[in-house]
């Protein structure tokens, strides 16, 4: 008979992904023999993640579930592949709006806008950490997290980004005292 030839290790690619929550990822697992030759061992590896609640996977292909790092590996014959790092962002905007659309202040006041993200499953959270701009800074000037001071009498617009979208604007207006 033969001699049975068992594999020296086993290697997970890409070794470092990065995705937004919600995406598929795909990996691949190769098999080396001490020889040197090598094979594709993807649907023959057992798969895992070292956290589940970021991402799972089975036979090659994952779920990025939610934002977070997890290590990926594939088992075949009692061989456990490095680590594969997946890095899940939080899910790409398909939408970005900001309220009030219309206001109305005295010079020297302030309003504060609330952001809101629709994701592409169409649902909607409250967004943080936006750049916050006035067309106008005459009238008015932001000041941070969606604080806008009025200067003078005028009208401007108002726009949030999340340095990949960009808002409709929202009006201001400024009306002197008096």
């Amino acid at each position: 008979g033969r001699a049975r030839v068992v594999l020296s290790s086993v290697r997970v690619a890409p070794s470092d992904t990065g995705v937004a929550a919600g995406d598929s990822v795909a990996w691949w697992a190769a098999g080396f023999f001490p020889d040197g030759r090598s094979r594709e061992v993807t649907l023959a590896a057992a798969w895992t993640s070292e956290d589940t609640s970021v991402a799972q996977v089975s036979t090659g292909r994952g779920r990025a579930i939610r934002a977070g790092t997890t290590n990926i590996r594939a088992n075949v014959a009692g061989l456990a592949s490095p680590p594969a790092r997946l890095t899940v962002r939080p899910p790409d905007l398909s939408g970005l709006a900001i309220a009030p659309a219309e206001t109305a202040l005295v010079a020297g006041g302030g309003v504060l806008y609330r952001a809101e993200g629709t994701l592409p499953d169409g649902s909607r959270r409250a967004l943080t950490g936006l750049t916050w701009t006035v067309a106008d800074t005459s009238v008015a000037l932001p000041s941070g997290e969606g604080a806008v001071l009025t200067r003078r009498a005028g009208e401007t617009a108002v726009r949030a980004s999340d340095g990949r979208l960009t808002s409709a604007p929202a009006s201001l207006r400024v009306i002197q005292r008096g």
